[in-house]
């Protein structure tokens, strides 16, 4: 491992800038934090962990807000591969490194194409990104009932309006000049879904008062 973990280095890298953008985001998965945390139920707990924190810039977060990233990790705890995309309003930013390949795509280069199909409220995606003769296709998903809503930078402030989860699981196919090159499955990824996806799956969350497993499971936090 070096100094400055590869992660990091990604996720600066795949941040968005474009001119037409209103926000832009860089994000890690594991920023070591301390952490204190009192149930209502009674009891509190406290300790260290690696955290997922996501830096955005601009007043608002596109409504048609795509993010995924993940990491695969060795058995000696290196990382091994590495999925940091982030796609909104057609424009996309995809980092994928792996043992065989270390690509990055985004829409600033020529030649490039996006094609999406998002069903938020089954919690999965499909993401067809080309630049020249590369080409890269990404289908995530998660069990429903893994996700909770996420508050967005609005006009008005932070509000309700997205869905994520960090149980999801993303399969990558990478395939150069038409033929396959690597594929790989990564697990416990982040997927964000924003607005224009999620708006009904807020309502109907919101409407059932949700409350993600993931925070609490009885009397115990799920790890």
């Amino acid at each position: 491992m070096t100094s400055r973990p590869p992660e990091r280095q990604l996720s600066g890298t795949t941040a968005l800038l474009q001119e037409d953008m209103s926000c832009l985001t860089s994000q890690t998965l594991r920023l070591p934090v301390s952490y204190s945390f009192s149930h209502p139920a009674g009891y509190h707990e406290q300790g260290t962990a690696l955290a997922h924190v996501q830096h955005t810039w601009g007043n608002t977060a596109a409504p048609h807000w795509l993010t995924c990233l993940g990491y695969n990790f060795t058995c000696n705890g290196s990382i091994e591969t590495i999925l940091d995309m982030t796609v909104a309003e057609g424009q996309f930013a995809i980092g994928y490194h792996s043992p065989a390949l270390h690509w990055f795509l985004d829409k600033s280069e020529l030649e490039t194409s996006l094609t999406s199909h998002v069903e938020a409220e089954y919690g999965k995606f499909t993401i067809i990104a080309e630049q020249g003769f590369k080409k890269l296709v990404i289908s995530a998903s998660a069990a429903h009932r893994t996700f909770d809503i996420l508050s967005l930078p609005t006009s008005q402030g932070f509000q309700e309006k997205g869905i994520q989860t960090h149980s999801g699981t993303a399969s990558i196919e990478a395939f150069e000049h038409g033929s396959l090159v690597d594929s790989r499955v990564v697990t416990g990824v982040n997927l964000q879904f924003g607005a224009a996806y999620a708006e009904r799956t807020v309502q109907r969350m919101t409407a059932q008062q949700y409350s993600s497993p993931l925070r609490y499971k009885g009397k115990g936090i799920t790890r």
